[in-house]
């Protein structure tokens, strides 16, 4: 019988809380799992300061003879600290394809296939391990050998680095190896105050324009962004790499997401401002008339 009238008082609670002036239930917990996400990506996929480390070995056609490529490696110390990323740029010109080992010294990295008559790039990811120890050593310590099956092929470019690749204007990110978090990024005070602030936002019901136009280019923007965002959480989980964003490129997300709360926020203010501005037109407008304020 306590059972029974523990159940009706959840559900009486549960459609009381349905019934609320705010944001439903289920919305509002969808509203907080996005101000959740949001604060996450901050804390977890966000940096203030970020350095390129980036170190060219190769920049010149390397053609390979008697079925390899060797290369020796200068010193690297500009990389210690990070998880480097190795990039190399690989031509095959036969029309086969061909089998290339990637090895440094003795250790194997990786085999990659070269599709025939095609250039094509290979991305690897050392262990910090790897990286302490490329970072230490003295150039000529350690070579970089590319084994293939024959002639035919040739190394155009190889690089490493501390990133995979980098985007820079509106959109600021850099992609990085899984691993790496040798980088300034926002304190987890920070973060939490983000998540109260956007939780604070929803309490300004998060509702979309009424032009059908508008409403559709917010809700594809937002899903867009909301993807993207998730993205960068699960991507070191299911891959060897990890994105990271500008705080400037995470408020621009933020901005987007919360545009239609933040354009009902603004009304107000705005309106505020316009009869500001009105009252300022008309007593200048008044005053205007010989200069003193004086008709």
């Amino acid at each position: 019988m306590l059972t029974g009238r523990f159940a009706w008082v959840s559900v009486s609670l549960f459609q009381a809380l349905r019934r609320a002036s705010w944001p439903g239930l289920t919305r509002g917990l969808l509203l907080i799992a996005l101000a959740g996400c949001c604060a996450t990506v901050l804390a977890a996929r966000a940096y203030l300061q970020f350095d390129r480390v980036r170190v060219k070995v190769v920049t010149t056609e390397r053609q390979a003879s008697g079925g390899s490529v060797v290369v020796p490696l200068p010193e690297l110390s500009s990389l210690a600290g990070f998880r480097p990323a190795v990039i190399l740029q690989l031509e095959n010109r036969n029309r086969v394809a061909t089998t290339v080992a990637v090895s440094i010294n003795d250790a194997e990295l990786t085999r990659a296939v070269l599709p025939p008559e095609r250039t094509v790039r290979v991305d690897l990811n050392l262990s910090a391990i790897a990286g302490s120890a490329l970072a230490r050593a003295r150039e000529g310590s350690y070579r970089l050998h590319v084994r293939g099956e024959g002639g035919g092929w040739s190394l155009h470019y190889l690089e490493f680095a501390n990133i995979h690749s980098f985007s820079r204007g509106i959109v600021n990110l850099v992609i990085v190896p899984a691993g790496s978090d040798h980088y300034d990024a926002p304190s987890g005070a920070v973060s939490l105050a983000v998540f109260g602030l956007l939780g604070v936002l929803t309490l300004a019901r998060l509702g979309f324009a009424k032009n059908q136009a508008v409403r559709l280019t917010q809700t594809a923007l937002g899903m867009l962004v909301l993807t993207f965002l998730v993205t960068t959480l699960v991507l070191p989980m299911v891959s060897n790499y990890k994105v990271l964003l500008s705080v400037g490129t995470f408020w621009l997300c933020v901005a987007i997401l919360y545009s239609p709360v933040l354009v009902r926020v603004a009304k107000p203010p705005y309106s505020v401002a316009r009869a500001g501005v009105a009252w300022l037109w008309v007593v200048v407008g008044q005053g205007g008339a010989d200069g003193f304020g004086m008709v």
